[in-house]
């Protein structure tokens, strides 16, 4: 990496994608926008950052935010943007647009990142590197943003969903069900589950994924529009677990996948405002409503869940 002048450039050759692809990074300071820490947002994606949250989404400002969920700073933005997903490690962080945009989240500004040829679709975390999806490849960065490995393993589809959990186990999933996993973010197995269970299970309409501590989880749509719930150990035989609690049979559509550790089970955030719990027992899953119109992430705590979503909605359960 060059740096000069306040730039930074990094140009990596990436072998295993087809043919030699180079990737340049440039980067170009944002001009903030007038503060104001309580400008809405409307959450998409969060993050634990250092002690505090990062929390992103529909808006022109990205809040940072304290254990008991009042904000008490603010990443001023350009323009209003539509953020997805988000990663950090230590006092960085990457952002993930829905139009292929990364903004850098360093020393108090957010910062653009070009990349020439890829769209990258979701960030995550991993074994102190950064991973971004962009169609079918995942790329690892390390700390400083520079090019560690790619791996381009899917066939057909393009990631839509990632997830990690700790240091043991990152996975993604594709938009046409193709689930990759791996124990060092750097070799990964791959099973397409749609073909995997023809005629086992209905047809996936895949929509996300999590990593859990000795488990994964995946979550889509069946040909009615109900989700469905599907877990694995290995990543390669999958089960059905009932969405369905007491007399309630969740119906409302999944946004995002979440594991509490705390808890040690899969938390399921929808539209609605409706949390779904489901643990190891197969019949104790639970459910929370919220006056939320849709719940998009989650920071698992001791005791207590905090819930983001629509109009910088965010509650601890």
């Amino acid at each position: 990496m060059n740096v000069m002048k306040g730039e930074r450039t990094l140009v990596c050759g990436m072998s295993r994608l087809a043919g030699a692809v180079a990737l340049l990074f440039s980067f170009c300071a944002f001009s903030p926008a007038s503060d104001g820490l309580g400008a809405p947002v409307g959450y998409r994606a969060v993050t634990e950052w250092g002690d505090a949250v990062l929390a992103c989404g529909t808006g022109d400002r990205i809040h940072i935010l304290d254990s008991g969920g009042s904000i008490v700073s603010s990443f001023p933005l350009d323009t209003v943007r539509i953020l997805t997903d988000i990663a950090a490690i230590g006092e960085s962080a990457l952002c993930i647009g829905d139009d292929g945009a990364v903004l850098l989240l360093e020393n108090g500004s957010a910062t653009a990142l070009d990349f020439y040829g890829i769209r990258p679709q979701c960030a995550e975390a991993f074994r102190g590197c950064f991973l971004l999806a962009c169609d079918g490849a995942i790329f690892t960065l390390d700390r400083d943003l520079s090019f560690v490995n790619a791996t381009a393993r899917l066939t057909r589809g393009s990631i839509i969903s990632m997830s990690a959990y700790g240091d043991s186990r990152v996975c993604a999933l594709s938009d046409e069900g193709e689930f990759i996993f791996s124990s060092d973010g750097q070799s990964w197995e791959y099973l397409d589950f749609n073909r995997e269970y023809e005629g086992y299970y209905p047809e996936l309409r895949p929509v996300c994924v999590a990593a859990g501590a000795a488990s994964y989880a995946l979550v889509g749509s069946g040909p009615d529009g109900r989700p469905l719930l599907f877990l694995s150990s290995t990543g390669t035989v999958w089960n059905p677990r009932e969405l369905t609690a007491s007399e309630y049979a969740l119906d409302e559509s999944v946004n995002r996948l979440v594991y509490d550790p705390w808890g040690d089970r899969m938390v399921l955030l929808c539209s609605g405002g409706t949390v779904f719990y489901v643990p190891g027992c197969s019949h104790c899953n639970s459910f929370k409503k919220t006056r939320a119109d849709n719940l998009y992430d989650a920071r698992p705590m001791p005791g207590s869940l905090m819930v983001f979503g629509d109009d910088s909605f965010v509650t601890l359960l």
